[in-house]
C-alpha cells in the first residue's frame, strides 16, 4: 500500500513557528514517516520518531507550553523557557509572543486555552501579587475543568520556597532547585 504525505501540521490548534526545519524519512513502521524538527534558534533538531500518516496528513506531536509568571521572576522563567525550547517544546511567553497592537488579554486567554500544559511559576512575589497574574491563574483553573479528570494540564513550578495558592493544593508541584527537577519536568510534559 502506498502512502502519500500531502499536509504537515501541528496537532491541535498550535502553530509551528516560521523558519522551522522539518526532515521526513521513511518510517520503520508501515504507514509512517520518521520526523525530526528544528525550531528557529534550536541548536539541535528533536526526533519525533515514527508518525502515522492519516489520509495524507501528518500531525506533529509538538507540545505547547504557556508560561505564567510574575514579571519580577522574568529572568528565571526566560532561562527555563529557552531550555525547554532547545528540547523541542513550543513555549508561549508574553515577552516573546505578544506583538504591538495585540489585545494582550485576549491573546493570553487564547494561548492558555490552546496550550497542552500551563506552567505556573510560583515565588513569594507571584503568590502575593495582586493583578492579572491572579486572573491568569483563575482562567487556567477554569480550563482545567474542561479537561478529563486527572489529566495533567497545570504544572506548578516553585522558583523558591513559598506557599502555593490553595487552588493548586491538589496538584503536585515541582521545586525547581532540587536535583533532577528539570528532568522531572520534561518527563511530565511528554506525557
Amino acid at each position: 500500500m502506498a502512502y502519500e504525505v500531502r499536509t504537515i501540521r501541528a496537532a491541535g490548534k498550535k502553530e509551528v513557528p516560521g523558519g522551522t526545519k522539518i526532515k521526513l524519512r521513511l518510517g520503520s513502521l508501515s504507514g509512517t514517516v520518521r520526523i525530526s524538527i528544528q525550531l528557529p534558534g534550536q541548536r539541535q533538531p528533536s526526533d519525533l520518531g515514527n508518525i502515522k500518516i492519516v489520509d495524507g496528513v501528518v500531525e506533529l506531536p509538538v507540545k505547547l507550553l504557556f508560561l505564567s509568571y510574575a514579571h519580577e521572576d522574568q529572568l528565571d522563567v526566560e532561562a527555563l523557557a529557552d531550555q525547554l525550547w532547545q528540547d523541542g517544546f513550543l513555549t508561549w511567553l508574553d515577552k516573546k509572543d505578544l506583538l504591538p497592537g495585540d489585545d494582550w488579554r485576549v491573546r493570553i486567554e487564547d494561548a492558555i486555552e490552546r496550550a497542552d500544559y500551563v506552567l505556573v511559576f510560583l515565588s513569594q512575589t507571584s503568590v502575593n501579587k495582586i493583578g492579572f497574574i491572579q486572573k491568569e491563574l483563575k482562567h487556567t483553573l477554569d480550563q482545567q475543568t474542561l479537561r478529563p479528570s486527572g489529566q495533567r494540564y497545570i504544572v506548578p513550578v516553585l522558583l523558591e520556597e513559598c506557599e502555593p495558592p490553595p487552588q493548586l493544593g491538589h496538584i503536585h508541584w515541582l521545586k525547581s532547585w532540587e536535583q533532577g527537577a528539570y528532568d522531572k519536568l520534561k518527563l511530565a510534559l511528554k506525557g
